[in-house]
């Protein structure tokens, strides 16, 4: 089936979001000494949270598009080649290469600046916010920079050179109509009606047709397609593919049309990657912070101005002075959630995993599950293609991981050395899941876990 519901691919639909989260929250968080103490900068500080959080599943999004991008127009033996033979074969000019190569270049540094701003600023206490407030605005400010100059490059990629365009990539020289043309000069209306002639008797052939030959041999090819069908469904049938397992493949068809599923892989990997990054500096800020602080707004009432005198100078009209509100950005009310968004990041894993293995069963046409971990374990390992089977074994880490790092936050959430480890654990395999990702995708199941072929 023909994807055309969002093609070519996911990262159209999902880019705008960081962009406009991210940088109205930025503007927002830059001139909120105008409504310091307005419920407006809360929201700003969660739009800026949320627009570089989402960055991560969009670059992954588009990391995918590069290699669409780069693959369309080429037939499916060197599509399915090395990256150093699609990139020969692709019919991507050099301005549209450079490009795409600035566009990742600055989309990969703006993700990495604004995440590591947003990790810090969850990680600190409130006296390091406090601190760090300039610099990690400055940190903000560059990354809404880098964020603006690849969008500028990723749209002239795609608007002045016509970079992923289908059309374009399917019949490059076919020249464009004129605007309106249909509705300036209808065909209906540019022929002339002409009135109707009898037909000229023609003397027949001694051996000719009768006039129902072509109605006789339309027939015919249609009853030869009837009788195909009818054959492959019997055959179908006969190999044990019944009305139940066709209708079944068509509904993941279907399905597949609306969210491919290695795409979806993708994003939801992303989307775990950056729940992880929000668990870890949450893990940080409740070793840093110490334990919470209960009924904040009586507390500060207790510590508020001394009372002021109301109507004279006698004790009797005393009346305490109410103190200011607190700023909603800034308030800790409740308890830091680090081990449910550890468990959340968890869940997410497997969601992401199970769309690999959808993607996986889709490519080999085969929904077996059985059959599809013995194809990865040994026959893969046996054929040299040990990067596929790396990246599962990966990500089942990768999925343990964040329950180990929910116990020790839940149960021990004062040992320092046992989150270290476990985090550096997690970034590790997750920065290796991501590298092998890159090789299956731009190069082959084959080759070595370091390099491109």
């Amino acid at each position: 089936m023909e994807k055309e519901f969002v093609n070519p691919n996911l990262h159209v639909a999902l880019v705008h979001y960081p962009l406009a989260l991210l940088i109205s929250g930025t503007l927002i968080e830059l001139f909120s000494f105008l409504w310091r103490r307005h419920g407006f900068r809360a929201a700003g500080r969660w739009m800026i949270l949320l627009g570089a959080f989402s960055g991560i599943p969009t670059a992954l999004s588009g990391v995918y598009a590069l290699s669409d991008v780069a693959r369309m127009g080429l037939d499916p033996s060197t599509a399915g080649g090395t990256w150093k033979e699609v990139a020969a074969a692709s019919s991507l000019s050099a301005a549209q290469w450079q490009m795409l190569r600035k566009h990742l270049l600055y989309q990969l540094w703006a993700v990495i600046v604004s995440v590591t701003a947003v990790v810090v600023w969850i990680a600190c206490s409130d006296r390091w916010r406090e601190r760090l407030h300039l610099p990690l605005l400055v940190l903000l400010l560059v990354g809404v920079v880098l964020t603006s100059a690849g969008a500028w490059h990723g749209g002239e990629a795609v608007y002045r050179y016509g970079t992923g365009v289908l059309g374009q990539a399917q019949a490059p020289t076919a020249p464009l109509a004129p605007p309106m043309q249909d509705q300036i000069q209808p065909p209906a209306q540019t022929q002339p009606v002409e009135s109707p002639q009898p037909p000229t008797p023609e003397p027949a052939a001694p051996d000719a047709a009768p006039a129902t030959a072509p109605t006789t041999t339309a027939s015919a090819s249609v009853a030869v397609e009837s009788v195909n069908i009818w054959t492959a469904q019997a055959s179908a049938d006969v190999t044990g593919e019944g009305a139940a397992a066709r209708a079944q493949r068509r509904l993941a068809e279907q399905v597949e049309y609306y969210l491919p599923p290695l795409q979806i892989h993708m994003v939801l990997a992303g989307t775990a990657i950056a729940i992880a990054l929000a668990s870890l500096g949450l893990s940080i800020r409740k070793i840093t912070q110490g334990p919470p602080v209960t009924q904040v707004d009586a507390i500060a009432a207790a510590l508020g101005p001394p009372p002021t005198l109301i109507g004279g100078d006698t004790p009797d009209t005393l009346v305490e002075s109410a103190p200011p509100p607190p700023d909603p950005a800034d308030r800790n009310l409740l308890p830091v959630p680090a081990a449910r968004f550890w468990v959340l990041t968890a869940l997410l894993g497997l969601l992401a995993a199970a769309a690999g293995a959808w993607a996986l069963a889709s490519a080999a046409d085969n929904w077996s599950f059985a059959v599809l971990w013995k194809e990865i374990i040994l026959a893969n390992a046996r054929a040299g293609e040990r990067r596929q089977m790396a990246h599962v074994i990966s990500g089942l880490v990768i999925v343990l991981e964040p329950l180990l790092l929910a116990m020790q936050t839940r149960w021990a959430p004062r040992q320092k050395w046992l989150l270290t480890v476990l985090a550096l654990l997690l970034l590790g395999a997750v920065g290796f899941q991501i590298w092998l990702g890159t090789l299956l995708l731009f190069d082959t199941p084959q080759g070595r876990l370091t390099s491109f072929n």
